[in-house]
């Protein structure tokens, strides 16, 4: 030691001490160039749907695997880790007890949110335990219940950012590799304004505020007053309704290129025709990028049809008769008789005076549509594609909504024209 008292190296010679103090700077800068993982070349998580305190993403295989880097992911790779990164510019958003209360969900599942640190970041995993296949892989983070980072914005900024842990993932190799991915948020639009004394049909996505309205005028409904103290329209939601609500979902149903959609009515009142409260609209994830946003609005509003009611048996088939008998996959005919849709379709261009109803399709499409080959290219035919335009909604379809809703809770000045013999 030295006569001030300073700790010195004894015998330390000028290259010694350079290589010393190179390697403390880099022991210092190893956390944060951890940090810094690779990016992922081939897999994309990308935004889903979403408010402000939600938002859903999906993790799938963007292309095939055409280099030996690490991150190249191929298809058959197994995820074993998905950690989210919360911006760490705000302390709220990156406290561990705060990150506790996120809220997230794995295919619908719920799972527990269980904060971490990774390479000196703090991190939430999401849930995945076990080897997952991308294309399962549909992640919900909802931040409404954490302190001073209540929303998206709050916790991401404007992109979201995850790590995943592969197991096998560089063409083969059998090694596994961490790699990040940015998910840029979309904000949510804002809620169209409630329109008072006119029909409220609201969707809202599950697990999220309400995001889309269209407009009779019917009581509100009060949970207690319909199902009893503790009652509740969807796990979460049990607000007063006014007029209808239509929970949906994005969920795997059974694969790319199956069923798209599926929909119907889920409470209904107990006066006034027992019309609607709530329905329910599942879309099947694995289907999401393979259509265009047109194909997509026909989709959607196809599927509000049934939820609404439309072919649903408890109103075609057994309140209204509007179908006296239909069976599937039949060559027998089938008519619907109810007065509304049956007027307007004897009053359409080479159209009437029978209005044919869907029997030669499977269940699912037949009973619960129109005719094919005579209502091929409209709304609520069985095959909810076409072209990329959006399909036109007819009278005749306008009309069977107010057999349901009766008298005067239908536009008909919004029907499209309709000729059947185009």
């Amino acid at each position: 030691m030295a006569p001030d008292r300073t700790p010195r190296l004894i015998g330390a010679r000028p290259a010694m001490l350079l290589i010393a103090a190179c390697c403390a700077a880099a022991l210092a800068a190893l956390p944060q160039a951890a940090a810094d993982c690779q990016a992922a070349s081939n897999f994309k998580i990308s935004f889903l749907t979403g408010t402000a305190a939600r938002a859903c993403f999906n993790l799938e295989v963007a292309a095939e695997c055409s280099s030996d880097d690490p991150c190249c992911l191929k298809s058959e790779a197994k995820i074993k880790k998905l950690l989210l990164a919360p911006d760490s510019g705000n302390p709220a958003c990156v406290s561990r007890d705060n990150l506790k209360l996120l809220k997230v969900t794995l295919n619908a599942a719920q799972t527990k949110s269980r904060p971490a640190k990774s390479n000196g970041q703090r991190v939430v995993n999401t849930g995945i335990k076990d080897a997952l296949s991308p294309k399962e892989a549909v992640v919900c983070v909802d931040a409404s219940a954490v302190p001073g980072c209540g929303t998206i914005k709050e916790l991401c900024g404007n992109t979201c950012s995850f790590r995943l842990t592969a197991r096998g993932p560089s063409r083969g190799s059998g090694k596994r590799a961490t790699c990040c991915l940015d998910a840029p948020v979309t904000p949510p639009p804002p809620p169209v304004p409630y329109t008072p004394g006119k029909f409220n049909l609201v969707t809202i996505n599950v697990g999220t505020a309400k995001d889309l309205d269209i407009h009779f005028e019917l009581p509100d409904v009060e949970p207690k007053a319909y199902g009893g103290s503790g009652f509740e329209w969807w796990p979460g939601y049990n607000m007063t309704v006014d007029d209808v609500a239509i929970f949906y979902e994005l969920k795997s149903i059974d694969g790319k290129g199956g069923t798209l959609g599926q929909a119907g009515p889920r409470y209904k009142r107990k006066d006034y025709w027992e019309t609607p409260i709530t329905g329910k609209m599942t879309f099947d994830v694995d289907d999401l990028y393979s259509y265009s946003p047109d194909q997509w609005r026909s989709i959607i509003l196809h599927e509000m049809g049934h939820a609404s009611g439309f072919g649903a048996p408890f109103y075609w088939q057994e309140k209204h008769k509007c179908i006296p008998s239909c069976t599937p996959r039949t060559t027998v005919d089938s008519y619907y008789a109810c007065t509304n849709a049956a007027r307007e379709f004897a009053a359409l261009p080479n159209c009437g005076p029978n209005l044919p109803i869907e029997t030669e399709g499977k269940p699912g499409e037949a009973c619960g549509h129109w005719e094919r080959f005579m209502f091929e290219g409209e709304l609520m035919e069985p095959s909810v594609l076409g072209s990329d335009a959006v399909k036109p909604i007819s009278s005749v379809t306008i009309g069977a909504l107010e057999d349901i809703y009766g008298p005067n809770s239908v536009d008909y000045t919004q029907a499209d024209p309709w000729d059947c013999s185009s």
